[in-house]
């Protein structure tokens, strides 16, 4: 068997897994959301969110943290206990959420942050969510960064243009272990054996 095939395999069967359409998030896992805000804006956002459509709860998640970052820069960690032992079909909007200081949003527990300079053109963030314990399942499509201008404590206007996700993923990806390692011992196997793998 040639390795070539197998490294082949193995590396569409992980882009397979990277755009599968449902994922579960248990609590020995963290969800990395990659995103990019661009400018210009037609309003100022002063509030950023992310949520999660046709999201279940298998078991009870406890609380939920999410850590929001600028490039590599940590801007604020949120915790929502809201959810903490609800179980079946939710919505997790938000899931996280993070205001400026001047922000009339108080609805989903915000946490105030500075948000630096996230908003003074394109710019890079991400999102590392955890929850406690159990675990929720949710489509990967249904994943939104949401900026509003908040008008009130629980609403605002929804800020355009959107975010851009870059990615979604669950991190570690058990079966991308499973895949790479399988991969790797065959080539050890082959060279082993003396198998020329051209």
């Amino acid at each position: 068997m040639n390795v070539r095939i197998v490294v082949a395999v193995a590396g569409f069967l992980l882009a397979n897994v990277a755009v599968g359409e449902r994922l579960t998030l248990t609590s020995e896992q963290t969800l990395r959301v990659d995103f990019q805000v661009r400018r210009p804006f037609y309003l100022e956002p002063d509030v950023v969110y992310i949520g999660f459509d046709n999201s279940s709860i298998a078991n009870w998640i406890g609380t939920v943290r999410c850590s929001l970052f600028l490039e590599s820069q940590l801007i604020g960690v949120s915790t929502n206990s809201t959810v903490r032992e609800v179980v079946g079909p939710v919505s997790l909007h938000p899931a996280g959420v993070w205001r400026s200081s001047a922000s009339l949003f108080a609805f989903g527990t915000p946490t105030t942050v500075d948000f630096g300079d996230m908003f003074s053109g394109l710019s890079t963030g991400s999102i590392e969510l955890v929850i406690e314990s159990g675990a929720v399942s949710f489509d990967r499509e249904g994943v939104q960064v949401v900026l509003l201008q908040a008008t009130n404590f629980a609403g605002g206007y929804v800020v355009e243009p959107f975010p851009t996700i870059m990615s979604v993923a669950i991190v570690p990806e058990p079966i991308a272990f499973v895949l790479i390692g399988t991969a790797v011992a065959l080539l050890g196997l082959y060279r082993r054996r003396g198998v020329d793998p051209a």
